[in-house]
């Protein structure tokens, strides 16, 4: 491992260890993109440690709230809502999206 000019460790020496993550399946042909991003998001926190088990409920209630969930992240960190009006529910661009 190196390290970089701001100080920290740059991962290019390590060596790739190949592994498994046990996870919950998709139960439908219309939800993989939200569990795709779940498990990206679940191992993103987990870094630099791989998480042995992912799970993402599968229900049909708990995949429009994850998609909702994802939607007022990305409104919220693309400026094209301000956070309050997203969480209050007032940011007009919401009330366009199918679950909202």
């Amino acid at each position: 491992m190196r390290w970089n000019r701001l100080g920290k460790a740059d991962r290019v020496n390590n060596k790739w260890q190949p592994g498994t993550i046990t996870h919950t399946f998709q139960k439908d042909g219309t939800s993989c993109g939200v569990f795709v991003m779940e498990m990206a998001k679940m191992t993103v926190m987990e870094f630099p440690n791989i998480p042995k088990n992912v799970h993402v409920e599968s229900s049909k209630r708990c995949i429009k709230k994850l998609r909702q969930d994802m939607a007022e992240e990305i409104l919220k960190g693309s400026g094209i809502c301000s956070a309050p009006s997203v969480e209050m529910g007032t940011c007009s661009i919401l009330s366009l999206l199918p679950f909202g």
